[in-house]
């Protein structure tokens, strides 16, 4: 019997700087606001953003 291999769900993240910077995230495992920071985790890398530096940011599940 052969087993189909499951698809994770994947996010792509956009974050916008007070001071006009743009990052973008691509295929990251999971992002959400934790305390006073936006979490990003990005397999076996974490990134804390600090929320009171970002504009705005979006969140966005990758269809594939």
């Amino acid at each position: 019997m052969v087993e189909k291999k499951k698809k994770e769900t994947t996010f792509d993240v956009t974050v916008r700087y007070r001071d006009g910077g743009l990052d973008t995230y691509y295929g990251v495992n999971s992002a959400r606001v934790l305390d006073r920071t936006l979490e990003i985790v990005e397999g076996p890398m974490t990134v804390h953003l600090v929320l009171d530096v970002i504009t705005h940011f979006r969140i966005v599940e990758v269809k594939e």
